[in-house]
């Protein structure tokens, strides 16, 4: 067991040189850019760091610390107020998605009065159609009458053999 720690010991030491040596890195980058100084602590408070390694399986570890946040604060730098992140971007995501949205009400607007012009269009020629077609049937059917009162019209000349006829057997026979 004693071993054991010794090992976990070296593991945590090692794993802390890597924290810092990463955070050197980080610093050593940002350096020579500008602003980044107010952003990252360079001279950060030295204060040790306890990390506990567990071994999980063959090829898993598990970290145990309350300095961890300690760690990743010094590696990151403190949170600073963004105006960017917290004004100007909300900004920009709202005006993006009011133009976006506003542009597919405006084409939903457009298709929508296209609809109603075509319903409007079609309505009237339905009323034209059927409206043509009333006035055909009712000169069909006019014709219709026309010509039965012609077919069964009869002429002055059947009329007057009619009569004649006609009165020819209601009168009394000469004897």
């Amino acid at each position: 067991m004693p071993m054991q720690r010794d090992r976990m010991s070296l593991v945590a030491e090692r794993f802390v040189r890597v924290l810092r040596q990463a955070f050197l890195t980080l610093r050593n980058f940002f350096v020579g850019h500008q602003g980044v100084e107010a952003v990252l602590d360079i001279n950060p408070p030295e204060r040790p760091a306890y990390v506990h390694i567990e071994r999980e399986g063959e090829s898993r570890y598990r970290i145990l610390s309350s300095s961890l946040e300690h760690i990743g604060e010094q590696l990151r730098g403190k949170r600073r107020f963004s105006i960017f992140n917290s004004i100007i971007l909300p900004v920009i995501v709202t005006i993006v998605t009011v133009l976006v949205t506003g542009s597919f009400q405006y084409i939903s607007w457009q298709n929508t009065i296209k609809l109603q012009q075509a319903t409007d269009r079609a309505s009237a020629t339905y009323d034209n159609a059927s409206g043509e077609i009333e006035k055909r049937y009712y000169a069909t059917l006019l014709f219709q009458v026309s010509v039965r009162n012609f077919a069964n019209q009869k002429t002055e000349d059947k009329r007057l053999l009619n009569e004649h006829d006609i009165e020819h057997r209601t009168a009394a026979p000469e004897v």
